[in-house]
């Protein structure tokens, strides 16, 4: 599990109103496997609303391939 540790520079929002639903696609840093060393990753989030609530909500951390050479190699 990782932990997001600062934002990044690019904020991209979507709204949509006829289907009341609203997306982000942006940059954020992920805690690594050295503390204090984030890394970036794209995020991608959507969410609907209905009735003033969030109904739904979908969330995608896009991560850069990790270097199976390096220590630790953690297979999934």
């Amino acid at each position: 599990m990782s932990s997001i540790v600062g934002k990044g520079t690019y904020r991209f929002y979507v709204p949509d109103t006829e289907t009341q639903q609203v997306a982000f696609l942006g940059t954020a840093r992920e805690e690594g496997y050295k503390p204090g060393e984030g890394t970036p990753v794209t995020i991608a989030l959507r969410l609907k609303i209905q009735n003033d609530r969030i109904t739904e909500a979908e969330q995608l951390v896009f991560r850069p391939q990790n270097n199976l050479s390096e220590e630790p190699f953690l297979p999934f």
